[in-house]
């Protein structure tokens, strides 16, 4: 009887560590900009459906804090233009026109883009928790909004330079 009993916690032991889905952490947290990271850094989504602005999120890593919170924004500010940049392409009239060309006027034409949050936090990851050596590194999350009518201004405006163009 005992060595079916230690024979079955053997199973539920191995059955527990073969198929544990949780993730392994090979660093600590050792400082962070706010006490609890916002939820907006884990589902991306700040969208109200009654809101009049379309959000914008990104996140990145960097070895220097100033640069990682620089890149954060940065990458955030390019969703946008790349969301408007799909929107002319796709309506078909500017084709024989390079995607570079049209974000270019694109940020220069971006205007009233306003910041909504920031996170960042500091990981030390460490030798002894698994990772390949130790080394600090900044994790950085950026969110930002624009008005939706903005977002159509700076699409028509952009096209009639286009057409201008052409």
């Amino acid at each position: 009887m005992k060595k079916i009993s230690l024979f079955i916690l053997m199973l539920v032991c191995i059955n527990g560590c073969l198929f544990s889905n949780k993730k392994h952490l090979n660093y600590v947290i050792s400082d962070m900009s706010s006490f609890e990271t916002p939820m907006w850094v884990f589902d991306e989504n700040l969208e109200d459906k009654n809101d009049d602005y379309e959000y914008f999120i990104s996140g990145t890593d960097d070895y220097d804090k100033t640069l990682c919170k620089k890149n954060a924004l940065f990458i955030a500010t390019e969703k946008i233009v790349a969301k408007i940049s799909k929107e002319i392409i796709s309506s078909g009239n500017y084709n024989n026109v390079k995607t570079d060309y049209i974000k270019n006027l694109i940020r220069l034409n971006l205007f009233n883009v306003e910041k909504v949050d920031n996170y960042w936090e500091q990981k030390k990851y460490k030798k002894s928790f698994g990772a390949n050596d130790d080394y600090n590194i900044y994790s950085c999350y950026e969110a930002i909004k624009i008005k939706k009518e903005y977002l159509k201004q700076i699409t028509d405006e952009v096209m009639l330079i286009l057409n201008k163009h052409d």
